[in-house]
C-alpha cells in the first residue's frame, strides 16, 4: 500500500483481518523509532540504498526502514533553498 492510502483506517482494516501487508509510510510516522533511524547497523543493498529491519513498538509489526543518499541530498537541497529564500 502506498503512502497515500496508508491512513490508520486502512491499516486497521488490514490488521483486523489478520492480513500480511507492507505499507509505505513517511519518515515522520516512524518518530517512535528515531533511535533505530540513528543506529549504525544498516545493510547496504546496493549503491546509495541502505535498509534496516526492526520490530515496531509493541512488537506486533516489523519495520523495514530504508534510506538513500539520493533522498538525503534532495532534502538537503530543499532545506538550503528554503534558507536562501529568507
Amino acid at each position: 500500500m502506498d503512502r497515500g492510502m496508508a491512513g490508520e483506517d486502512n491499516v486497521e482494516f488490514l490488521r483486523e483481518g489478520g492480513r500480511r501487508y507492507i505499507v509505505g509510510r513517511q519518515r515522520t510516522h516512524c518518530a517512535s523509532s528515531k533511535r533505530e533511524l540513528l543506529s549504525e547497523d544498516w545493510r547496504l543493498v546496493h549503491a546509495g540504498l541502505e535498509v534496516r529491519i526492526t520490530a515496531a513498538p509493541g512488537g506486533q509489526e516489523v519495520f523495514i526502514l530504508c534510506r538513500s543518499a539520493e533522498r538525503r541530498a534532495k532534502r538537503a537541497g530543499h532545506a538550503r533553498a528554503f534558507r536562501e529564500a529568507d
